[in-house]
């Protein structure tokens, strides 16, 4: 990317930033309903970076479902917000949310295997795809169930969202597995962007389990902590979008 181009990525990826800041100090000093439309707000941020890479920079059909990834996880941030501020629908506003973020992780799955599929990479090697993907499922099998036992240990009640966590573990484990071991098999660098964006994403769902699931839903430590690594997670991905 020249000096000329990497401009509009640069000035995106600041106004990203600074709008989740905004969102972060609005979320623990006055919460509510002037959060919800700061969260909005930020969201939206990395909603129109990666839009802009798709329309300007990569209009590719692997592209494209990455930002449908992206605008699910904009569907579950509002959603989840919802919860925050309409208690007594908890139940609906969870599943909803986090129907929308396992949604928008096999939109990324779909993405980055057609990227691989159509990378110089890829075709110059002879390794089939299944072979990553079979290696990260057993990875993601692995830690999901290790992860399980943990938040288990840690006390941390899922009750009836039990199968529900579970299956979701399994996703975002999965992707993040699987973006790094087909980055390292096909030599291809620019996925380890991608793959530091989702895991930074399933660290970001690891603590957010222990507002939702701990009884830490008014931590706000936790929740500026959740809310600042899910947001580098998905800006990086939007970004990605500019150099893949």
């Amino acid at each position: 990317m020249s000096s000329n181009n990497a401009i509009v990525p640069f000035i995106l990826f600041c106004l990203c930033f600074i709008f989740t800041i905004i969102f972060l100090i609005v979320r623990v000093l006055k919460g509510g309903v002037y959060g919800l439309i700061c969260k909005i707000i930020a969201s939206f941020m990395f909603m129109i970076t990666s839009i802009v890479a798709l329309t300007l920079y990569n209009p590719n059909l692997g592209c494209m479902f990455i930002v449908l990834g992206l605008l699910c996880g904009f569907v579950g941030d509002i959603v989840l917000d919802l919860k925050v501020i309409y208690k007594e629908h908890n139940d609906i506003y969870l599943n909803t949310g986090m129907f929308a973020f396992g949604l928008g992780h096999i939109f990324y799955f779909v993405g980055l295997i057609n990227l691989v599929l159509n990378s110089v990479e890829y075709k110059a090697m002879s390794k089939p795809i299944y072979i990553p993907i079979l290696i990260g499922l057993g990875v993601a099998i692995i830690l999901s169930i290790v992860i399980l036992i943990s938040t288990k240990l840690m006390k941390l009640n899922f009750g009836k969202f039990f199968y529900q966590s579970g299956a979701y573990t399994l996703l975002l484990t999965g992707l993040s597995a699987i973006s790094v071991i087909i980055a390292v098999m096909y030599q291809i660098n620019i996925l380890w962007m991608f793959g530091i964006g989702a895991i930074l994403i399933l660290i970001s769902d690891l603590i957010l389990s222990l507002n939702y699931f701990g009884g830490k839903e008014d931590n706000k430590f936790l929740i500026v902590l959740n809310h600042l690594i899910y947001y580098i997670g998905q800006i990086v991905i939007a970004g990605f979008i500019f150099f893949v």
